[in-house]
Parts: structure tokens; C-alpha cells; sequence
């Protein structure tokens, strides 16, 4: 695997439409961004989607842009959703089938079409304004070992 600089990488999304990038960063699979083909594809074939989502255990900031809606379920292998990872995305629902260990801060901020949450698993703490401007969430399950809801976490 080659490193390439950011502005490369920018460059190479725009022009070659490379497809849901995928990192291994310090020994963990990190998401690092989700195109237009991905919610495509996520749309046509679920499984498929699902299938590369498989193994990752980080969804970097700002890897689901404002285009994806709709429902997800994140996998097992979920560990961290980082800082503003949906923020301002068009996304309904979500559930996090394991036990997270970050909710980054504003990781779903803005997402005003956004109802539902359930998270299956464990979760120590929701950071600051993790859901905030969600202003049609309505149905949240908490975690369990849920220990600190920080400031603003569902400001409106």
C-alpha cells in the first residue's frame, strides 16, 4: 500500500471515483470517507455495503457526507465514531450493534432527519453535542453502562 499525501488523495476521490476508503491505521481499519457509489450501492445491495463495511472498527470525521440518508446499522466491529463522522448528513436512523468505546463529539450534529437511535451494546460516555440539532430525534435507546451524557448532547 502506497502513503500518499492528502491533497493526492482529495485529487484521486474527485477524479478516479475511488469507492469507500478504507485505511489501516495503527492496526485498525478506519473509515475515511463513503461516496455517491457507495450510497448507491448501499441502496441496491445492502449486503454488499455491509460486506465492506466488515472488520472496520473507526468511522473517521466526516466519512458519511450530506447525500447518505436512510437507515444504517453499524457492525459489531465498530469501536469509535469520531468527531463529526454524519454531521449534516440526511441519515433516519441508526443502530450500533456493539459495544462503542468513542461517540465523537457533533458525530451526528445537524442531522435533522435523524429519529431514530439504539445502541445494542456498551457505551461509557456520549460526548458533547453528539446529537445536537436533531431535531426530529425521538426515539433513543440508551446504552447499557451508559456512565456520562456530556454538555449539549441533544441540545436542539
Amino acid at each position: 500500500m502506497y502513503k500518499i499525501g492528502v491533497g493526492l488523495e482529495i485529487y484521486l476521490l474527485l477524479h478516479y471515483n475511488i469507492h469507500m476508503v478504507i485505511k489501516e491505521i495503527n492496526g485498525r481499519k478506519k473509515l475515511c470517507s463513503v461516496n455517491a457509489e457507495d450510497y448507491k450501492l448501499f441502496l441496491s445491495d445492502p449486503d454488499e455495503f455491509y460486506k465492506k463495511l466488515n472488520g472496520v472498527e473507526i468511522i473517521g470525521s466526516y466519512a458519511f457526507g450530506v447525500g447518505f440518508e436512510g437507515e444504517i446499522i453499524l457492525p459489531k466491529s465498530i469501536k469509535e465514531v469520531n468527531e463529526a463522522a454524519f454531521a449534516g448528513s440526511n441519515i433516519k436512523g441508526v443502530v450500533f450493534e456493539g459495544d462503542l468505546e468513542t461517540l465523537g463529539e457533533s458525530a451526528f450534529d445537524g442531522c435533522t432527519k435523524l429519529k431514530r437511535v439504539a445502541f445494542c451494546g456498551n457505551a461509557e460516555t456520549l460526548d458533547c453535542n453528539a446529537f445536537k440539532n436533531c431535531t426530529n430525534l425521538t426515539n433513543v435507546i440508551l446504552p447499557k453502562g451508559l456512565k456520562q451524557i456530556k454538555s449539549a448532547c441533544f441540545k436542539q
